[in-house]
C-alpha cells in the first residue's frame, strides 16, 4: 500500500510540473500578481467555510451530547482536516484524529457515530450541489457527450452508496456488514474482532436517527453552506481579474472542480489534479487555462495556511481545561481515562462513513 501511495504521490509532482512548464511560471506569476491583496479574504472565506462545516457537525451528535463549543468543533476540524490534506486515505486519516479528540466529551461510540453521520451529511450536500448544480452548469457549458453521461453515471453510483449506507445506519446494521465484507475477503478474525465496538456503534447510529429528527438535514444544509463559501471564492477570483459579476461561471468552477476532486481522491493532496481540472474547467468558459491554473495555486495558498493552522492547533493541544475530559452526562472523568477510549487507527469505531468526499 505505501508503494501505491508513493506511485500517486510521484504521478501528481509530475503532472504538476508538467502543467506547470506548460503554463509557464511568469504567466502565472502575472495572474496571481494582479489578485493582489484580494488573497486575504479568499483564504478567510475558507475560515467561514469552516464555521458553517462545523455547525453541520454539531447536528451530527445526539441532542444529549452537543456541549462541544462551535470553537472547539472548529479546532477539531482543523487539525483532522490537516491529516486530510496531507495523507491519500479518502479522508480516514483526519477522523481518527477527530474520533480521538470528540471522545473528551462524550463516550467512544457517541463520537463515532458522530463522526459516521456527519461524513455522511458531508457526503450527501456535497453530491447534492454537485449534481443538483452540475445538471444546470452542463446546459451551459460544453463539455462532451463521453464527460456528460460519466458524471451522472458516478452520482447515481455514489448516491446509490450513501442511500445504502443510511439504511445501514438507521437500522443498525454496521456490525452485520462488517462480519459479511470480512467473511467475503477471507478476514473472519477481524469480523469477530469488530463485533463488539461496532455494536455499541450500531446502537449509538440507530439512537441518533430515532430521536434527532430532521437534524441529518440540518447537518446536510450547513455543510452545504460551507461549499457555498467556495463558489464565493471563485466569484472573488473572477471578478477581481476579469472584472465581470458571473456567479454562473464561479458556480461552474466549484461544481466541476470538485467532481475532478472527488475522481482523483487517492492522490495526496490532489497534487495535478486541482491544476488540471480548474485550467479545463476555465477553458470550457472561454477563459484562459493558465489562469485556471493561477486560481488553483490561490486555492493552495488557502489550504497550506489552514493546514497550518490545523497543524499548530493540534500540537498546541492541552485537552479541556483543567486537564479532565467531560463525558456527555457531566461528570468529569481523568484525561487518562478519556485517552484509554481513544480509537486506534485501525479501528471500527474510527471508520467514517465509505463514500469518498473532498474537504475537511
Amino acid at each position: 500500500m505505501k508503494l501505491f501511495h508513493r506511485l500517486m504521490l510521484g504521478l501528481g509532482i509530475g503532472l504538476f510540473a508538467w502543467l506547470l512548464w506548460q503554463c509557464g511560471p511568469a504567466t502565472l506569476w502575472g495572474a496571481l500578481v494582479g489578485f493582489g491583496w484580494m488573497i486575504v479574504p479568499f483564504v478567510l472565506l475558507e475560515g467561514v467555510a469552516d464555521v458553517f462545516h462545523s455547525w453541520g457537525t454539531r447536528f451530527a451528535f445526539r441532542r444529549g451530547h452537543r456541549g462541544i463549543a462551535i470553537l472547539e468543533l472548529v479546532r477539531i476540524r482543523l487539525a483532522g482536516g490537516a491529516i486530510n490534506y496531507v495523507s491519500p486515505t479518502a479522508g480516514v486519516g483526519g477522523e481518527v484524529i477527530k474520533g480521538a479528540l470528540y471522545v473528551r466529551y462524550c463516550p467512544a461510540a457517541e463520537a463515532a457515530s458522530a463522526l459516521v453521520v456527519d461524513r455522511c451529511a458531508f457526503s450527501i450536500a456535497q453530491l447534492l450541489m454537485a449534481t443538483v448544480g452540475g445538471s444546470f452548469i452542463l446546459l451551459y457549458v460544453p463539455f462532451p457527450l463521453g464527460f456528460t453521461v460519466g458524471l451522472y453515471v458516478a452520482s447515481l453510483l455514489l448516491g446509490g452508496g450513501l442511500v445504502a449506507f443510511l439504511y445501514f445506519q438507521r437500522t443498525g446494521q454496521l456490525q452485520r456488514v462488517a462480519g459479511a465484507v470480512g467473511r467475503l475477503v477471507g478476514r473472519e478474525r477481524f469480523a469477530a474482532w469488530a463485533g463488539e465496538p461496532l455494536a455499541e456503534v450500531d446502537g449509538a447510529l440507530a439512537a441518533y436517527h430515532r430521536e434527532s429528527g430532521w437534524d441529518l438535514w440540518r447537518s446536510t444544509g450547513a455543510h452545504a453552506l460551507g461549499f457555498a463559501c467556495g463558489i464565493v471564492q471563485a466569484w472573488l477570483f473572477l471578478w477581481t481579474l476579469y472584472h465581470k459579476n458571473a456567479p454562473l461561471d464561479a458556480s461552474a468552477i466549484w461544481i466541476l472542480g470538485t467532481w475532478f476532486d472527488l475522481a482523483g481522491f487517492m492522490i495526496p493532496a490532489g497534487l495535478g489534479i486541482q491544476e488540471g481540472s480548474r485550467m479545463l474547467v476555465f477553458h470550457a468558459l472561454g477563459l484562459t487555462s493558465p489562469v485556471g491554473f493561477a486560481f488553483s495555486l490561490a486555492l493552495r495558498l488557502e489550504q497550506v495556511f489552514w493546514t497550518a493552522a490545523g497543524f499548530v492547533l493540534y500540537a498546541l493541544d492541552h485537552g479541556p481545561a483543567g486537564g479532565a475530559a467531560v463525558p456527555a452526562d457531566g461528570a468529569a472523568v481523568p484525561a487518562d481515562a478519556s485517552a484509554a477510549t481513544v480509537p486506534a487507527a485501525d479501528s471500527p469505531a474510527a471508520l467514517p462513513a465509505p463514500a469518498p468526499a473532498v474537504g475537511r
